[in-house]
């Protein structure tokens, strides 16, 4: 949790430099991996457009970024999910580690494809995370 932006505002912009490292940096060490050329991780550096919708979630979050983060990584996401009776949609974009822990997911949930979807409603989603695709899944 230590390698957490610090998203509190400065007068200097310093916040906004260290969000839009730490954007760019846990795509490259996926966020806890240490910072050393063996634990590169081999895929494409993401778009400036996705660094930047990444760089406004954490700005919007501000002094909730770290306690957000905190939450997320403590929590059995599948179990919580699974025990969730309402509608559940799931997206994922184009990065290959994302897109196989999302297939984990959407095999322990039982979700199904969101076939129906138009296929602008997935451009505009990828398009808002700054990604070529995104893919919909759902269960009712």
């Amino acid at each position: 949790m230590s390698l957490l932006p610090d998203a509190k505002p400065h007068a200097t912009g310093a916040h906004l430099v260290a969000a839009w490292n730490w954007a760019r940096m846990k795509h490259l060490f996926w966020p806890w991996l240490p910072q050393t050329g063996a634990a590169v991780r081999h895929i494409d550096a993401p778009s400036p457009q996705r660094l930047h919708g990444e760089v406004l979630e954490i700005i919007r979050a501000g002094e909730l970024c770290a306690p957000m983060w905190r939450a997320v990584l403590l929590v059995d996401l599948a179990s919580e999910l699974a025990a969730f009776s309402g509608a559940i949609n799931v997206t994922v974009d184009d990065e290959a580690e994302r897109i196989r822990l999302v297939d984990s997911l959407v095999r322990t949930l039982q979700l199904k494809s969101t076939a129906d979807a138009s296929n602008d409603t997935k451009s505009k989603m990828a398009q808002s995370r700054g990604v070529d695709r995104c893919a919909l899944f759902t269960r009712d």
